[in-house]
């Protein structure tokens, strides 16, 4: 079972907001699964590009730079939150994200009131 997680959301005007989710910590073969479907889906594109007319000179090169530019992020993310619940800072309305990942400057906005936010995960249940 997979341990829970907090996550804090915070408004320009420093009201804050808890969220609870599912932490999970990606052992090394599941981030290499992960960036082996984004890496595939790059390079299928670009082999399928070498096909139009003009811009095979553009676009495979361009893709397999950015299927392996994607690759490495993905490869970055070694822990995610899962199904991510709790109330907006701003309004109080049910916010829910179904994945997280966890990055550096993460912002969004309530569906309701259009208030826009930071989030952070809690620092004691970083791995």
């Amino acid at each position: 079972m997979q341990p829970r997680t907090r996550v804090k959301l915070t408004t320009l005007d420093n009201r804050e907001a808890i969220l609870d989710g599912w932490a999970e910590n990606l052992s090394v073969s599941a981030r290499l699964k992960r960036v082996a479907k984004v890496v595939v889906w790059f390079w299928a594109i670009a082999a399928f590009t070498v096909l139009l007319p003009i811009l095979h000179f553009i676009l495979p090169p361009a893709l397999l730079l950015c299927g392996a530019c994607a690759g490495l992020a993905v490869w970055r993310q070694a822990r995610i939150v899962r199904d991510a619940r709790g109330p907006c800072p701003s309004c109080g309305e049910p916010l829910s994200f179904p994945l997280l990942v966890r990055r550096e400057r993460m912002k969004d906005t309530c569906p309701s009131c259009r208030h826009s936010f930071r989030i952070s995960f809690d620092q004691s249940a970083n791995a």
